[in-house]
């Protein structure tokens, strides 16, 4: 192959890339963050025993859910997650995430209710299964510090 066929072949892939990236986000519930909003996940190398862990942001509408939400552990989110989105449907939405040890991870994509969610609780499905979720008014920009069993938001508005 010679050089002007090479760098053709990496323009092309190059702008397929893009074009798969711009195609993958259409069609679903999340809509761009035009106020800056975003939450840097930094995952301890020790995190979770070293296996990952699933984190779930759910955006709860009216405060009587909020009140409702207050108590579900982390590990009743999660065994019943589907059951409890489709008993809210319209009124909770959540997002998860896979967090891998020692990464980071950038969330700016929020769902369509994010603006108008009473409250926004985060939760984390560590192996120990104790950790209580967080509730946060709404996003702003925080920092979520995933350690060895537990994790901590910092940056809360």
């Amino acid at each position: 192959m010679c050089r002007k066929q090479v760098y053709r072949l990496g323009i092309f892939l190059i702008s397929l890339t893009a074009l798969m990236f711009t195609a993958c986000g259409s069609g679903n519930s999340l809509k761009g963050n035009a106020r800056g909003d975003n939450v840097a996940v930094f995952a301890a190398p020790n995190m979770n025993g070293g296996y990952p862990v699933k984190l779930d942001l759910v955006f709860v509408e009216s405060e009587d859910i909020v009140q409702a939400f207050d108590i579900v552990p982390a590990k009743n989110w999660f065994r019943n997650r589907e059951a409890l989105l489709a008993s809210y449907v319209g009124r909770i939405e959540a997002v998860s995430y896979d967090v891998l040890p020692g990464r980071e991870l950038r969330i700016q994509d929020f769902p369509v209710m994010k603006s108008k969610a009473a409250a926004v609780f985060i939760y984390a499905n560590y192996q120990n299964g104790a950790e209580q979720p967080k509730r946060i008014r709404r996003i702003g920009n925080l920092l979520l510090e995933m350690q060895e069993s537990e994790f901590y938001l910092s940056g809360e508005k």
